[in-house]
């Protein structure tokens, strides 16, 4: 007579395998659509870094007691401490460089040590209220840190900068009298 086996037997039954591989695919089907729509991740990160650039443009402008102009032309925000943004008057980049990425160099004359980030082609900004500001839609912290409009007057309401990548947007904010940036 066979020995009988008293171990019992371990694994997955095929009912199993086939729900997990049913779940897997359901959850597989619904991620790979938020990969392959890279707009809404390309207004965040792009208003991020502008947003962070500004901010160190205020903070500039308080820490060297002048004023400094943040320039966004369409293709990049810049910082400068002149309207006409010489290459003698560009605001150096924190820690001595910026992100270095390909749509920076191309809009940022070549240049890493400048505070500029460009954004790439399918990313437009847009600056409201924008009767208020030069055709290129730049601004100014004075050396207080407070935002002044074009012609040297101070901003009077919220500066609102929209980032557009396809349908996703991004917004950065900068309140009046304070110049805190958001």
């Amino acid at each position: 007579m066979p020995k009988v086996s008293t171990v019992p037997h371990r694994g997955f039954t095929l009912t199993e395998l086939i729900v997990v591989l049913v779940v897997v695919g359901i959850l597989g089907a619904i991620g790979v659509g938020r990969f392959f729509s890279v707009n809404e991740y390309d207004a965040t990160r792009y208003a991020n870094q502008a947003r962070a650039l500004i901010r160190f443009g205020q903070q500039a402008a308080i820490a060297q007691n002048r004023p400094v102009f943040v320039r966004l032309d369409g293709s990049r925000v810049a910082l400068c401490f002149a309207a006409a943004c010489a290459a003698g008057d560009r605001v150096f980049a924190p820690g001595g460089n910026n992100s270095g990425a390909s749509a920076t160099l191309a809009a940022c004359a070549n240049s890493t040590s400048w505070a500029c980030e460009g954004w790439p082609a399918a990313v437009a900004a847009a600056l409201a209220p924008a009767a208020s500001y030069t055709p290129n839609a730049w601004f100014t912290f004075d050396a207080q840190g407070r935002p002044l409009l074009a012609n040297g007057v101070a901003q009077a309401t919220t500066l609102v900068i929209t980032l557009t990548a396809g349908t996703a947007q991004a917004q950065i904010k900068v309140e009046p009298e304070t110049g805190y940036v958001y």
